[in-house]
């Protein structure tokens, strides 16, 4: 493996934020199966980017939230999705959860994992317009803001934290952006990229009625 992509992957672990969770190097002994979890996420996104580095696309959104990469290691993917991936769309090989089955008291999670509305309309829309190892998705803050005290809960990335993912994608060009179309999932994500100088096309995020302007907008550009 090239030494640029494990240089991002380093770089992930690397970051510590108050009110963060981060998932590739956190472990938290209430919400997470067992002490493996950080590995089983950081194999998890290995596996995901290994499989796109010819990706032509990347689409890059707000933050990290807990009912998709804070388990599943994968930006806007769930640990539900990867779990049930048996066309290997995500990526090829095994595939477990990191979520303890007592980290909450609703039974289908319990049983099936943590599951993201925002990840399953990514799927779901982008998967019939071209083969999944033509995109990757991400955050501008990579990583899980959360609410004090609160692993399952999601809020908005400061300033700060939106610059300090902006340093990361710009020390990474290489694996993350290079020879690939830009596509900003949401207006913070958009704002933010603009502010960077990082060339992009912006999309309605899918996420509070935003799911059917959020399909048009991609049919379209990836038309282009």
């Amino acid at each position: 493996m090239e030494e640029s992509f494990l240089k991002l992957i380093r770089d992930l672990q690397a970051y510590q934020g108050e009110n963060v969770f981060n998932p590739w190097r956190d472990y938290n002994d209430r919400l997470d199966i067992s002490k493996d979890a950080p590995i089983i996420r950081t194999e998890n996104l290995k596996k995901y980017l290994a499989m796109r580095q010819e990706a032509p696309y990347i689409l890059i959104a707000e933050g990290l939230s807990y009912q998709g990469g804070h388990f599943s290691g994968i930006a806007m993917t769930s640990e539900r999705q990867l779990v049930n991936d048996h066309e290997e769309l995500i990526f090829k090989g095994l595939k477990q959860r990191t979520s303890h089955p007592n980290a909450t008291e609703k039974k289908t999670i319990q049983e099936k994992g943590f599951t993201e509305n925002t990840g399953s309309i990514v799927w779901s829309c982008l998967t019939p317009l071209m083969p999944t190892d033509r995109w990757i998705t991400w955050n501008i803050f990579p990583w899980h803001p959360h609410k004090a005290g609160n692993f399952l809960t999601n809020r908005a990335p400061t300033e700060e934290e939106q610059e300090a993912g902006l340093v990361l994608l710009k020390q990474n060009e290489k694996i993350l952006l290079e020879n690939r179309k830009v596509i900003a999932v949401g207006r913070i994500s958009s704002q933010t990229l603009e502010r960077a100088g990082i060339r992009h096309i912006a999309v309605r995020h899918p996420a509070n009625g935003g799911a059917p302007l959020f399909r048009s907008q991609i049919e379209q550009y990836i038309k282009l």
